[in-house]
């Protein structure tokens, strides 16, 4: 009992770890494509899909993130269901105000979902 009591915890501190891993990797992912973002730039590690739209966005987009200002925190937020899988949610606080991003990230590691409902105060 004592044994499989042990290792019951071992697997789940292990899938802790795994999971705060996983967070720490889309967390640096997001991070980068904010700051493309504030350059004017759609980074590549977003999927063929997203980054194309990004790319169509950027006269609108660009003046956004500069009125925000340099990105001081990000701070993931916990987890939201989608029809398209399981996202992170972050919140980006910048020098001027805030936005939450929901990202997914798929199998070959790019962000296949990054999302905002926009700026917030």
């Amino acid at each position: 009992m004592k044994l499989t009591t042990i290792v019951a915890f071992a697997i789940l501190l292990g899938a802790g770890t795994l999971a705060l891993a996983d967070t720490q990797q889309t967390e640096d992912k997001v991070r980068k494509v904010i700051e493309a973002s504030l350059k004017g730039e759609c980074s590549d590690i977003l999927s063929t899909m997203i980054k194309s739209a990004c790319e169509s966005q950027l006269a609108s987009s660009t003046p956004v993130y500069q009125q925000l200002g340099p990105l001081k925190d990000l701070a993931f937020k916990g987890y939201e269901n989608t029809p398209n899988g399981q996202a992170m949610v972050f919140q980006a606080i910048h020098q001027n105000g805030k936005m939450l991003w929901m990202a997914i990230e798929a199998p070959d590691g790019k962000l296949s979902t990054f999302w905002s409902p926009g700026p917030t105060q």
